[in-house]
């Protein structure tokens, strides 16, 4: 077999030439820089991390870079990075436009979805909560999670990093750059599938009137009332809600009826349901935090079971 010495040697070269690249770029110290450290390496061989506008209109995607730093002497070093981006163009569903990702020797972080490891993951903005899952592959040693969020401003989005191994949450500014420094242990949940970074949307809305007064004998007639109508509202209370304890849903002013109210976590997966017959007026009804839930974000949904009008209450357990 003849072999073709000058192309074997160009191909070692090249490699060569991508691992010192590679080197440098996981030696390179990042405290003042805002980007993924993810190499074209890493992503199959597509460069992505560049994709970061909307060249319908110029606009810049919201994106979320965490970076796994290693600590040293005082300073922090980038190891391994992922990506993820959103804008409306994009589905939720892995895509061509997503990027995979090839993992390292030894020191990994990957985005899950679907079962499939991502280095980059573009996806639509949150319309109420999305989920970053993280996957890593780590050594027993110090590690910091550095998460720099951008163009974030309007979005009127809001977001938790959940450690599921310590059962506790930091919030992750979206206009600038959060650490979280961790050390992994022997046990596995320590690192694996430690993490995950919950989104939701924060729901504004302006003051509006909540009650008129109204004279149905004389209309035209102002400052005299016969009657009252008021918006209702159902509040819940405490919340954050301590976990295993109960919490308490107050309705007010509310159509009498029965209501179901069901309890959901960021999978969509229902965690309970219980009938409230509720007859008018002022009331209070306990609603159980079952001790099995972890810590973390869920969705409370109040329906009415004659008009099928529903209410969502974000509900969060600490």
């Amino acid at each position: 077999m003849k072999i073709n010495f000058t192309l074997l040697v160009s191909k070692v070269s090249y490699f060569l030439l991508l691992l010192i690249v590679i080197t440098i770029m996981s030696m390179k110290a990042t405290t003042g820089t805002c980007q993924a450290a993810v190499s074209s390496a890493q992503t199959g061989g597509h460069d992505k991390t560049s994709k970061q506008t909307d060249k319908s209109n110029g606009t810049a995607y919201a994106v979320i870079y965490t970076n796994l730093m290693v600590p040293d002497n005082g300073n922090l070093y980038v190891s391994d990075g992922v990506g993820a981006a959103f804008n409306n163009n994009f589905s939720a569903a892995v895509d061509e436009n997503d990027a995979t990702k090839l993992w390292n020797f030894d020191e990994n972080i990957a985005l899950m979805r679907n079962s499939s490891a991502l280095a980059i993951e573009f996806r639509p903005v949150p319309v109420l909560t999305d989920t970053l899952f993280y996957k890593l592959y780590l050594r027993q040693e110090p590690y910091v999670l550095k998460i720099c969020a951008q163009n974030f401003a309007g979005l009127c989005l809001h977001a938790l990093l959940i450690d599921k191994y310590l059962h506790t949450q930091k919030e992750v500014n979206l206009q600038d750059t959060t650490l979280y420094a961790f050390t992994p242990v022997a046990d596995t949940n320590s690192y694996r599938n430690r993490f995950m970074l919950v989104i939701n949307k924060q729901l504004s809305a302006s003051p509006l009137a909540v009650a008129k007064i109204l004279n149905q004998s004389s209309p035209a007639v102002k400052g005299v009332a016969n009657s009252v109508a008021a918006a209702g509202n159902v509040t819940l209370y405490p919340n954050p809600v301590t976990k295993g304890t109960n919490a308490s849903l107050r309705f007010n002013n509310m159509d009498k009826g029965s209501y179901e109210v069901a309890v959901y976590n960021l999978n969509g997966q229902k965690l309970s349901s219980r009938t409230i017959q509720y007859n008018g007026g002022n009331s209070v009804y306990a609603l159980p935090a079952d001790p099995s839930w972890l810590y973390g974000i869920y969705t409370l949904r109040i329906t009415n079971s004659t008009s099928k009008k529903i209410m969502n209450l974000r509900m969060e357990i600490r």
